[in-house]
């Protein structure tokens, strides 16, 4: 099996000059609002609003991009932001997960559910390298 010259590209985007992979994932959503809302709380703050999952998403990126070959981030904070924001640069690889995994149920008895309005094309027509 060969590979397409557009999937090497997609993968040497993603990987380090020596071919390693070095992938930042932010991608979660749902469990770590639960924990930044247990946090909050416990430090008497408000409510984890959406601005304060971009924000806390944003500072994470900015601060491990340079360490990474690649970032893996969901549509709602981390994509558009991200590259909106410049925290993720164009050197760097771009992933995007197309479900939404539900960390409450064991990983055998999970449900596929997809991100609703989330493609493949549209991760590919905002500039990601993989899905």
């Amino acid at each position: 099996m060969t590979t397409s010259i557009g999937t090497y590209r997609h993968l040497a985007q993603c990987s380090t000059p020596s071919g390693h992979f070095a992938i930042l994932a932010v991608d979660h959503r749902g469990n770590l609002r639960q924990q930044l809302e247990k946090h909050a709380a416990s430090a008497g703050a408000g409510q984890v609003t959406e601005r304060t999952m971009t924000a806390f998403k944003q500072e994470v990126t900015n601060y491990l991009a340079p360490y990474a070959s690649a970032v893996l981030t969901d549509p709602d904070y981390g994509f558009g932001p991200g590259i909106a924001e410049g925290t993720i640069g164009g050197k760097l690889g771009l992933l995007a997960p197309l479900e939404i995994t539900d960390y409450g149920v064991h990983p055998s008895l999970r449900a596929l559910n997809m991100i609703p309005g989330w493609t493949v094309g549209k991760i590919k027509r905002a500039g990601g390298s993989g899905v």
